[in-house]
């Protein structure tokens, strides 16, 4: 078994959710899609990722992400189909998913992307989520919560002088 470190849930397979980043809150009373630290944010705000079919055996399964009220993003890999709810589209712009393979991951991230969001590739900097496919049942994944990872970490760039 891989392992990428960071936080599991109690009687999911242990690699389900690892990856390497730390994990955040999303803070939405500056911003629907701003990450800001945990330990800064009082109340901390969680999307719901629900598998839409009863039996699964990849990640080319349709999932969506529920906020407060209604889903917030809705992927579907088969048809190559992405729909987010506007209300939470954070200064016009896009979601994006990115092919993963932490552990049969699904990479989600918000904001700072063209129209063409399906095709666009992620950055450093750009904050992230991942979704994770590896689960027996449907019924133990109904009900979880993730909330958003930090941002890749950034490359250190060097100036040089000519």
């Amino acid at each position: 078994m891989h392992s990428h470190g960071g936080p599991t849930i109690v009687d999911l397979p242990a690699n389900t959710l690892q990856n390497k980043y730390q994990w955040r809150c999303l803070d939405t009373s500056t911003s629907p899609l701003h990450v800001k630290d945990c330990n800064n944010v009082p109340t901390q705000t969680k999307f719901v990722v629900e598998f839409l079919q009863q039996s699964y055996d990849d990640c080319r399964r349709p999932i969506r992400i529920l906020g407060p009220e209604e889903t917030i993003l809705a992927w579907n890999m088969d048809d190559n189909t992405l729909l987010m709810n506007s209300t939470y589209n954070a200064k016009n712009t896009e979601w994006c998913y990115s092919e993963s393979n932490f552990e049969d991951a699904v990479l989600v991230h918000p904001y700072g992307r063209p129209k063409d969001c399906l095709s666009a590739p992620i950055i450093d900097g750009d904050p992230v989520t991942v979704i994770p496919c590896l689960v027996p049942t449907v019924e133990q994944i109904q009900g979880i919560t993730w909330t958003f990872l930090t941002t890749l970490p950034r490359k250190k760039h060097h100036s040089h002088r000519f």
